[in-house]
């Protein structure tokens, strides 16, 4: 099966600057071959906040590796960027207004996605900024290029910067980055998994992909939580949740902000925790991957205590009842909420 990234390594040949002399950024970075030829371009530099991406980019030294796009960037500052496309419009479209900020004069936007994400309505976005791409299309992706010119559409370009900034979720008083899952409204199964907790949760807990900390907010505002480790693939939900939930730690909760990758345990301590929350995902980009959450369930009893209680929420259809029985002692609470099934497991 063909990966996205494959047609960028297809012409890898044609977009790499030939004399290595430019600066090169590479946004949403994953391993590939493009990547491995950017080791020898001793300016180039690589941002990917998703730990689980970022732990495979090995070719480059990790001061060459950013997981987050640095505040300090100077503009015109780049001779080529190259941008993976998300599935997520408005955090595609920052990236795309960032990378024109940072380019030089002429410098070299290089776009590419899958064909079913959508890739194509970019080439126009491009035109529509002033710019007059070209584009390759082959392994049901699309690649489109453009230089900076100097009749951009500045109105165009803020608007689309103005989609970095974090905004509001709706009926909360808490703030999201774009591309953060459930950025705009609170996720229903989020909010039924809520109604289902304990009124008191005592000792040391976590919250297992803790986005911008909506389960967070609960836990230390409603829940009597004083020590919560909050747990992300992504770097920008910790950064979020590290804001909306610094309040609390100004009261004295004790907060730790974990970047790690919970389909594996190396960064979880055996055995040490009393409670975990969790609204596990089951995407792997635009696919549904329900091994994403069976094994978010094996971290999480791998870290809790003997009698330490997991408390999760799962779309209904989900195939997590057998990792569940061979992991937990019991089911403590099973109940369906309009599609969403509330677990409560005892280890």
């Amino acid at each position: 099966m063909s990966k996205t990234t494959d047609i960028l390594d297809h012409y890898k040949e044609s977009i790499l600057l030939h004399d290595h002399d430019g600066q090169i950024l590479y946004i949403n970075a994953s391993a590939c071959d493009f990547v491995s030829e950017l080791k020898d371009y001793d300016k180039s530099f690589l941002y990917q906040p998703r730990k689980t991406l970022y732990a495979q980019l090995s070719t480059l030294p990790d001061e060459r590796k950013l997981r987050s796009l640095p505040a300090y960037a100077q503009p015109e500052s780049y001779d080529q960027i190259i941008i993976h496309l998300s599935k997520n419009r408005h955090e595609n479209l920052f990236h795309i207004g960032f990378a024109l900020y940072l380019l030089k004069p002429e410098g070299a936007i290089v776009l590419f996605g899958s064909n079913k994400g959508g890739a194509q309505r970019y080439q126009k976005d491009l035109f529509q900024a002033g710019m007059k791409p070209e584009y390759d299309y082959k392994f049901k992706a699309r690649l489109i290029r453009a230089n900076k010119t100097n009749e951009l559409n500045d109105n165009l370009l803020k608007k689309w910067l103005g989609y970095g900034q974090a905004v509001r979720v709706k009926d909360t008083d808490l703030k999201a980055d774009p591309g953060l899952f459930s950025s705009r409204r609170a996720d229903p199964g989020s909010l039924a998994l809520i109604q289902s907790l304990p009124d008191t949760l005592e000792g040391l807990g976590a919250d297992f992909g803790c986005g911008y900390g909506l389960l967070g907010k609960d836990l230390l505002e409603n829940r009597g939580a004083t020590k919560l480790i909050c747990a992300d693939d992504d770097n920008r939900a910790l950064e979020s949740t590290s804001e909306n939930l610094s309040r609390y730690e100004e009261s004295g909760a004790l907060l730790i902000m974990l970047w790690t990758d919970l389909t594996h345990k190396e960064d979880i301590q055996e055995n040490s925790l009393d409670w975990i929350v969790m609204n596990p995902p089951f995407h792997d980009d635009l696919s549904t991957d329900s091994l994403i959450g069976q094994r978010f369930i094996e971290t999480a009893a791998y870290g809790l205590k003997k009698g330490g209680t997991l408390y999760m929420v799962a779309n209904k259809q989900l195939p997590y009842e057998s990792v569940l029985d061979a992991n937990f002692s019991s089911i403590k609470h099973k109940e369906d909420v309009q599609g969403y099934k509330i677990i409560h497991a005892v280890k």
